[in-house]
C-alpha cells in the first residue's frame, strides 16, 4: 500500500514511477491502465491491491494454485490475462505462460491488448529489457525466449512447457 501512496505523489517523476511498476504490480496496473482504457484513469478499488498481492506471491512461487472469483466486469480478464502477463513478462523475459479463454475470440482479443500494452512506449520505457521478437495475435515471443500463447479451452497445449498457465 506504500508504493502506491508514492504513485500518487506529484513529486514522483515519470522514471520514479517506472521504478516502482517494475516492482509492484498495483502501481503498473494504475500506469498502464490509460494504455488500453483510452487515456481514462484508473479509478483505484482496495480488491486491486489483494489482487496485486496474490499475483505477486504467485510470482515469487510462494502460492503454486489460486482461483479469482469477482463479479463480471471487475477486471479479472483485464487484470491477470492482459496486464499480469505484461508485468512479469517485463520483469522476467524469460517467462513463459499459456492463458486459456473459454472461446477463441476472447482469447485472441486478450492477446491483442497485452501486444498493445507491451508495444506501448511507456511500458517499453518502464521494461526496456523486454523486446517481442514476434507479436503474433495468438503468440507472443520475447527475444529471450519468453512467451504468452492465447489458446481457448479444449486446445491442444501439448509441447510448450509454460512455467505458468492461465485460465479464464
Amino acid at each position: 500500500m506504500g508504493n502506491r501512496k508514492k504513485a500518487h505523489d506529484n513529486a514522483l517523476s515519470p522514471s520514479d514511477l517506472q521504478a516502482l511498476a517494475r516492482v509492484d504490480f498495483a502501481i503498473f496496473v494504475e500506469i498502464v491502465f490509460s494504455i488500453l482504457h483510452r487515456g481514462k484513469k484508473l479509478i483505484h478499488a482496495p480488491y486491486i491491491d489483494v489482487i496485486g498481492h496474490l499475483l505477486a506471491a504467485i510470482s515469487h512461487g510462494e502460492i503454486q494454485r489460486a482461483v479469482i472469483n469477482l463479479p463480471p466486469g471487475y477486471m479479472k480478464s483485464m487484470l491477470v490475462s492482459v496486464m499480469y502477463t505484461a508485468w512479469r513478462l517485463g520483469v522476467d523475459p524469460t517467462w513463459k505462460v499459456v492463458c486459456i479463454s473459454y472461446g477463441d475470440d476472447l482469447s485472441h482479443r486478450l492477446s491483442v491488448l497485452t501486444r498493445t500494452l507491451m508495444l506501448s512506449p511507456n511500458y517499453r520505457k518502464t521494461f526496456p529489457g523486454t523486446i517481442l521478437d514476434k507479436h503474433a495475435e495468438d503468440h507472443l515471443t520475447t527475444t529471450k525466449g519468453g512467451f504468452r500463447y492465447a489458446t481457448q479451452v479444449a486446445s491442444d497445449i501439448t509441447g510448450f512447457r509454460p512455467n505458468d498457465i492461465i485460465i479464464d
